[in-house]
């Protein structure tokens, strides 16, 4: 009497039977493996190339010297006399380092500079004309129109937030805390566009907090100076003048340089080779995924058949 030849659930075969219904199904995994492997290859050709430069910085502040702990010193007494010194007794790298991220910052250097078109619009460079290309699905450069088809709540022409969140997605800070260094980068289409913004968040950030600290700092001053004449102690009066010449010194420390903040160690360059796609990476990895799939497509096959 003949027996069936039964196979056992997918679930129970052995290495030898996955092997076998694997090479059974051969033809399978070399066309999806080579269709994966194609389109992979298809899709990072298309990808536009990017270009990261970097900077690198030192915190100016922490060469201050003896007048940065003067400053620190001082800081509980300017508190006592009702008013604060910018940066006295705080760790000022990294205050600089949040506002330098911050919204407010980000949101004026974007305005300021006229980011919004290159930021959203652009997507590739030509690198002959040096010049950014324009997406005419999102902006329309011969009616100067933004066009872009978007879902509320958001408009055809980008909010604060949404240029502050892209901006922030190709800006990188980092702090090396062992060594003080501070490394920004930024990625985009041109090289040329990536080095002049870089050189512009260094000297407009330096600007932005010099003339706010010096704002403070003069406030600081004309109430020092009121304060000192209408008290009579001499012990506090020498207290408010002992401020009142930390303030004045920090005056003209912040009128004798350009680099208040952050000081160039080494500038930002206009880099010659791109930084991504990793072309050779994705033909890889969409290769891989091809085999892989096509292998867990057989053994579903092979699972529900029984």
């Amino acid at each position: 009497m003949a027996t069936n030849n039964i196979q056992p659930p997918v679930y129970q075969y052995g290495v030898k039977e996955l092997i076998d219904l694997l090479w059974e199904r051969k033809l399978l995994i070399i066309l999806v493996t080579l269709l994966f492997s194609i389109s992979s290859v298809i899709y990072s050709i298309n990808i536009e190339n990017t270009y990261k430069s970097e900077v690198l910085l030192e915190s100016a502040r922490n060469s201050e010297g003896s007048l940065g702990q003067s400053a620190a010193q001082l800081g509980q007494l300017a508190s006592l006399a009702g008013f604060s010194i910018p940066g006295a007794g705080q760790d000022s790298t990294t205050t600089d380092l949040a506002l330098l991220e911050s919204r407010i910052f980000i949101s004026q250097f974007i305005e300021k500079n006229k980011l919004l078109i290159p930021l959203f619009a652009a997507n590739s460079w030509d690198a002959n004309e040096n010049n950014l290309l324009l997406d005419n699905e999102t902006y329309n450069s011969s009616n100067k129109e933004w066009v872009r088809k978007v879902k509320p709540p958001y408009n055809s022409k980008p909010s604060k937030l949404e240029a502050i969140e892209l901006f922030k997605d190709n800006f990188e800070v980092q702090h090396d805390k062992m060594t003080g260094l501070i490394l920004i980068s930024f990625e985009f289409y041109s090289p040329y566009f990536a080095k002049e913004l870089l050189d512009n968040v260094v000297q407009q950030f330096n600007l932005y907090v010099k003339t706010k600290e010096i704002a403070l700092i003069n406030a600081n001053i004309s109430y020092l100076e009121k304060q000192a004449e209408q008290i009579q102690n001499t012990g506090m009066k020498s207290v408010f003048y002992s401020l009142l010449e930390e303030q004045q010194k920090k005056i003209m420390l912040a009128s004798s340089s350009d680099e208040y903040v952050f000081r160039v160690i080494d500038p930002a360059v206009i880099p010659e080779k791109k930084f991504a796609p990793k072309r050779a990476i994705i033909c890889v990895l969409g290769t891989f995924l091809g085999f892989f799939l096509s292998i867990v497509v057989i053994l579903f096959i092979r699972l529900f058949k029984g």
